[in-house]
């Protein structure tokens, strides 16, 4: 009886603690994660705070703009856009487009692409220019539960 009650006690413990609700944490879901940064980048870039738009990179993160150059690191991504915001893109609004979509490539590692517009962005001679969209590719990464870019592509879509 002794081992019969042993043995129910131990397979009650083990598929109790083998129950969702008690494993550990599930990693974020790819579009809570994708959404998340999102936000975070068009609240910097609306606010044309390029130091908060860099700090979302991690240290080796690199960033290719819509003319190709390649940024490396937060500090010259912070640097780059912090020019761009007191030039021409002072005004500028950045907007989704679309749904972003976000797939997991591994755990900790989110592949998002998400459409975007922008508007109040204005020429070389300081004259407006029509709104434009694109389409960025980011590559998530999970630093201790914080979500960084490792890598960003941005395209500007013709139409």
């Amino acid at each position: 009886m002794f081992k019969t009650s042993l043995l129910a006690a131990t397979l009650a413990m083990l598929l109790t603690a083998c129950s969702p609700a008690t494993t550990l944490a599930q990693p974020d879901r790819p579009d809570a994660v994708a959404s998340s940064a999102v936000s975070s980048f068009i609240e910097a870039w609306n606010a044309h705070d390029g130091t908060r738009l860099g700090d979302q990179f991690t240290a080796d993160g690199d960033f290719v703009g819509i003319s190709g150059q390649r940024w490396c690191g937060p500090a010259e991504i912070a640097s780059v856009h912090a020019e761009s915001f007191a030039g021409r893109y002072d005004e500028s609004v950045f907007a989704v487009d679309g749904e972003p979509t976000a797939v997991s490539i591994r755990p900790g590692v989110v592949l998002v692409h998400w459409p975007w517009t922008i508007s109040q962005v204005r020429d070389t001679d300081g004259d407006p220019i029509p709104p434009y969209s694109g389409l960025f590719t980011w590559l998530l990464v999970d630093r201790d539960r914080d979500w960084r870019i490792r890598a960003a592509h941005n395209t500007v879509i013709d139409e």
